[in-house]
């Protein structure tokens, strides 16, 4: 959590205005860098935050699940969350709609 927290302000700092939504077209992000920060940044910090959830040992049942699923083809959010729910017991929607949707709210999930 406070990973995402630092990333947030630093990326807030460093540029005035921040979309963190990873749910939106290629064209939207501003630059490379932007793109780069957000996609792969974010959603590292959006597993990590998962995984300290639901704990490692769940967290790798869960991808173990999703790699024998979905091997070698495309899966959606949606996709995922049912797995994730199904393999977990959790109820992930609203955390990953919120990491997806640049609206992170952790509270509800911790």
């Amino acid at each position: 959590m406070s990973s995402y927290l630092l990333f947030y302000d630093v990326y807030k700092t460093v540029y005035d205005e921040f979309d963190s939504a990873i749910n939106r077209p290629v064209s939207s992000f501003k630059t490379e860098m932007e793109y780069t920060y957000i996609t792969y940044v974010k959603s590292l910090l959006m597993f990590d935050s998962l995984r300290d959830a639901i704990g490692a040992p769940k967290t790798e049942k869960c991808l173990k699940a999703l790699y024998h699923d979905f091997a070698f083809s495309e899966i959606s959010p949606q996709e995922f969350c049912v797995c994730m729910e199904k393999v977990s017991g959790r109820k992930i929607a609203k955390f990953l709609k919120s990491w997806l949707d640049g609206t992170v709210v952790l509270e509800e999930f911790a």
